[in-house]
Formats: C-alpha cells, sequence, structure tokens
C-alpha cells in the first residue's frame, strides 16, 4: 500500500492505494462518520490477499486528512467531488464502492453521476 495525498485547495485529502495488474479489480472504500480509512483494514487485507486492488480516503475533516475548518466546506458535493478527484488521479476506471453509514451517501450520489464507472456498490448501515 502506498500513502498519498490530494490538494483540493481547501482542504488535502489523505489515502492509501494499492493497486494490483490493470485488470485487477479494485475497491473503494469509503468510512462513516467519526472513522477513517483504518474501518476497512481487516476488509482490505482479505480483498489484497484475493488480488482486489483498493483505494481508501480520510474524508476530509477525517483521520490524516485536512481538520475540520470552514464548517461550509463539508457537504455533500464536496464529498463526492474529492471522490472524482481521487478517482481520476488514480486513473481508476470501472471499480465497486463499499461504504459505510455517512459514507453511503458519497457513494450513492457519486454512483448517479457515474453509472459508467461502477461495477457495484455495496452500501453497510450500522
Amino acid at each position: 500500500m502506498v500513502a498519498r495525498t490530494m490538494d483540493l485547495g481547501d482542504c488535502v485529502v489523505w489515502y492509501e492505494v494499492f493497486k494490483q495488474d490493470s485488470a485487477a479489480p479494485t475497491l473503494v472504500f469509503l468510512h462513516g462518520a467519526a472513522t477513517n480509512h483504518t474501518a476497512f483494514n481487516h476488509q482490505r487485507a482479505h480483498f489484497h490477499k484475493a488480488g482486489f486492488g483498493s483505494l481508501a480516503p480520510d474524508a476530509r475533516g477525517y483521520g490524516k486528512s485536512t481538520p475540520f475548518q470552514n464548517k461550509g466546506a463539508y457537504t455533500l458535493g464536496a464529498f463526492t467531488s474529492d471522490l472524482e478527484g481521487l478517482i481520476a488521479q488514480e486513473k481508476i476506471d470501472k471499480f465497486t464502492i463499499v461504504a459505510h453509514s455517512g459514507g453511503t451517501l458519497v457513494a450513492q450520489n457519486y454512483a448517479a453521476l457515474h453509472p459508467e464507472k461502477m461495477e457495484s456498490l455495496v452500501l453497510v448501515s450500522g
């Protein structure tokens, strides 16, 4: 796994990426409120052994990303735009999103805007 950042101007988003060969399926993990990218560590380890690639960001305001600053910068549109930027930066063509809690809102919004990018969508409540 490689740790990277993406500077969005109003914040820096931190993420981990693990790439397999270009034919390997990719999973994008989106955590919920009050957690960070580590919420899916066990699942990511399992899927890496099975040959999957993954992308696991700390959403803006969480984990190693820029701490909360401007309350107005934390909208569904901003979180979705961040995901769009990460997908573009990593040049991921098609993928599955696995999302928990508040991350499911971002996942659903992204999937509605970019259905051509989606292999599948896994929404976990709890």
